[in-house]
């Protein structure tokens, strides 16, 4: 059971004390700088400012700031953070500590954090040969490449196809099977599906609009 507060503020009255010393202050500020500063109140692991409430004992204090809805304390090591509203919290995880506020999940770095957002995306890509729908232009491409799609399209195609255009910017033809590559960074990729996943990160600074509509308009072509 939370024991009743230890000291005793009314701004009407113009009253403010310590119940435990039987002191009296002539403002808010004067017993502030008291909780905050007496021995006899453990400099201030006994007070909370924000809620204007002095505690028993320390650990009063740190199950309070633990358990109150206006304390939101991030749980990351060697982070102090105490924020009065959620909100503040989730926005201080997500810029300091790899946090997805969409699962309340932490993450090792900003690379898996980016990783794992792809399965929060919108599902508004549409199929080039089904109405299937996907979140992400290559998994609609990974979805050809499997020979799943009802347009019979497999990887086989989608090889010869994008050998056959004019896009030799993409196609490394040393390669049987062609490989492809990144007119960027060049890097060599074995499928078409793990291209466009590699220009669709931030790892790499082609152009994803560009690229896609290349891939697209050629797949299009082949598809009639």
């Amino acid at each position: 059971m939370v024991r009743e507060n230890q000291v005793i503020i009314s701004e009407d009255d113009g009253r403010y004390e310590c119940r435990p010393c039987n002191r009296t202050f002539n403002s808010f500020n004067g017993l502030n700088n008291h909780c905050q500063k007496a021995r006899v109140h453990s400099y201030g692991d006994q007070w909370c400012e924000r809620c204007e409430w002095l505690f028993v004992s320390p650990g009063a204090r740190d199950s309070h700031t633990s358990n109150s809805s206006r304390h939101n304390l991030c749980p990351a090591s060697n982070c102090n953070l105490d924020f009065s509203e959620e909100e503040g919290l989730d926005e201080h995880m997500a810029a300091d500590h790899h946090w997805c506020i969409d699962c309340k999940r932490y993450f090792n770095n900003e690379n898996e954090l980016t990783q794992h957002k792809r399965v929060h995306l919108p599902r508004n890509i549409e199929c080039l040969g089904c109405d299937r729908q996907f979140s992400e232009f290559a998994a609609m491409i990974l979805h050809l490449e499997a020979g799943t799609c009802a347009s019979q399209t497999d990887v086989d195609d989608l090889d010869r196809w994008m050998a056959n255009s004019r896009l030799h910017q993409y196609v490394d033809y040393a390669y049987d099977p062609v490989k492809y590559c990144c007119p960027h960074c060049d890097r060599r990729f074995d499928y078409l599906s793990a291209f466009c996943q590699h220009v669709a990160t931030t790892t790499c600074e082609q152009n994803p609009g560009t690229t896609f509509w290349h891939v697209e308009r050629t797949i299009r072509r082949n598809l009639r």
